[in-house]
């Protein structure tokens, strides 16, 4: 259940009045905030145990439990609308886009919130095709890996790859993860052979030769974090 799919308040309150069960539960929020859900509980005029009564409530319980996971899925903040709005996006004005999307949190240094973006919309996403899943797995584990946390951004990594290459995509990608992976894992040897690889293909898009010198630029800095050795506050 994703949390564009829970229906505004005045909707609820609409449908629940034409319930002709007649005790009906529905979670809602209010149109255009995002920023809490509401539960209409309608008994009509039915006459409820004390136990039946108990039961409603531990739904009730249940329901608002079940949307704030919704809320805060990929580790947004319960109060963070930026996760649901960022859905709205495609995947070029999320990913690609210098300013937006996620970028927008990350220029502020929040590399953490960023990649907890990423993955709610990994998560959320409909429609993502195998390229456009690579780059954002790859920029969340970029991330972790500006804060040096390897082991999210290992897990990222290793499904980062890509089966058979989409017209225009980077035919050096494979190898750029490969090199990025065996950096965070401490193989300087893996990482100066993704490097040779991206060098010796015959042809390089402008893509690739930017990745050939991030490459490149890895493979001179054994002994250091990711975070030393990549910081984009000092490009």
């Amino acid at each position: 259940v994703s949390r564009a799919q829970i229906p505004a308040r005045e909707t609820c309150e609409a449908s629940a009045a034409r319930r002709a069960h007649p005790v009906t539960v529905m979670v809602c929020h209010p149109r255009g905030t995002g920023r809490s859900l509401h539960v209409i509980f309608n008994t009509g005029d039915a006459k409820m145990t004390g136990e039946s009564v108990l039961k409603y409530r531990v739904l009730v319980l249940v329901l608002l439990c079940v949307g704030t996971s919704i809320v805060c899925a990929g580790g947004c903040d319960s109060g963070d609308t930026a996760a649901i709005e960022m859905l709205e996006l495609t995947w070029r004005q999320f990913d690609q886009t210098p300013g937006a999307g996620w970028r927008a949190i990350a220029d502020r240094g929040e590399y953490a919130r960023a990649a907890a973006l990423i993955e709610h919309y990994l998560d959320n996403k409909s429609g993502l095709e195998q390229g456009q899943i690579a780059y954002l797995h790859f920029h969340a584990a970029v991330l972790h890996g500006y804060d040096d946390r390897y082991e999210p951004a290992i897990a990222h990594l290793r499904v980062a790859s890509v089966d058979s290459f989409p017209p225009g995509f980077p035919r050096s990608w494979n190898a750029l993860v490969r090199g990025e992976l065996a950096f965070m894992s401490k193989d300087m040897d893996g990482v100066r052979s993704a490097r040779d690889e991206v060098a010796a293909m015959h042809t390089l898009t402008a893509r690739d030769s930017m990745f050939l010198m991030g490459l490149e630029y890895l493979s001179t800095a054994e002994g250091m974090s990711y975070s030393e050795a990549m910081n984009p506050s000092e490009e």
